[in-house]
């Protein structure tokens, strides 16, 4: 488990993605969880339903009020592809000069368009989608 400082200072995309990767998966394998990517985090009859974001809200992020947005949304914007707005979210930057190299490696991924809506895929799909992300940005060390 990270503390909340340490997920606060995460600047590289694959970093976020590979600690969310983890927890989605941590989630799935834990009775009480379903993965609803509709949702970030809700709880009825006694199961709690999390998508990307909130599999890291859940195991991780604890109270960081207006900063989790960021993060959920970050992390929402990873999970469908959008990577430039995952870029600017995390971290609150304001610095979009990097907008055209960012889009250009990503249009260079043949891979980027295997998941765009995951939540039509399955939980298998899903976690293959973002495997092949994280691999990409990890490559790109982004």
């Amino acid at each position: 488990m990270k503390t909340n400082q340490e997920l606060l200072d995460i600047e590289k995309l694959h970093v976020l993605l590979r600690i969310a990767i983890d927890d989605l998966k941590t989630c799935i394998s834990t009775p009480g969880y379903v993965i609803d990517m509709d949702n970030w985090v809700y709880h009825r009859d006694n199961t709690c339903y999390v998508c990307l974001a909130g599999a890291v809200m859940v195991q991780n992020l604890k109270d960081l009020g207006v900063q989790q947005t960021n993060w959920a949304q970050a992390l929402d914007s990873l999970r469908t592809g959008d990577l430039i707005m995952a870029w600017c979210l995390l971290g609150d930057r304001d610095d979009h000069s990097l907008a055209g190299p960012l889009e250009d490696l990503w249009l260079e991924d043949p891979r980027r368009h295997i998941c765009l809506d995951s939540t039509k895929q399955s939980t298998g799909r899903i976690l293959e989608c973002l495997e092949a992300r994280y691999d990409f940005l990890k490559q790109k060390d982004i």
